[in-house]
C-alpha cells in the first residue's frame, strides 16, 4: 500500500526503529510527529534532504504535549541523532538512525 497525503492527514507514522531506542513513548511520538509532517509536506533543502517546518507550538498540538517537554524531547532527540532542529527556520530534519547500540534519553 503506498502512503498518500490523505491518509497522512489521519494518521501519525511510527517507525519500527524507534523501538531500538531506550527512549519515552512520548519521544516516539514527538519524533513520529515530525517525521509524518515532513512526509506531509514534501519540502526538500537545497541537498535533497527531507525536512518539515514546524513551531514548538505546532508539535506540541499535534502530540498534545505542553511546549516545555516538547523543548526538553526536541534537544534530547537531536543529542541521539534522530533529527537536526534548525530553530531559526523551524526546519526540523528527521533523521535515519545507526541501529546497533541501543541509546536512551
Amino acid at each position: 500500500m503506498n502512503v498518500t497525503t490523505e491518509m497522512l492527514e489521519n494518521y501519525v507514522i511510527i517507525p519500527n526503529f524507534l523501538w531500538e531506542f531506550r527512549i519515552s513513548t512520548t519521544a516516539k511520538l514527538v519524533y513520529s510527529v515530525i517525521l509524518t509532517e515532513a512526509m506531509r509536506q514534501k519540502l526538500l533543502d537545497d541537498q535533497g534532504h527531507s525536512y518539515a517546518e514546524m513551531t514548538i507550538g505546532q508539535i506540541s498540538e499535534q502530540a498534545n504535549v505542553r511546549k516545555g517537554s516538547v523543548e526538553k524531547i526536541m534537544h534530547s532527540l537531536s543529542c541521539i541523532g534522530l533529527i537536526d532542529y534548525r530553530k531559526k527556520s523551524n526546519r526540523i530534519y528527521p533523521k535515519k538512525p545507526v541501529i546497533g547500540k541501543k541509546k536512551s534519553i
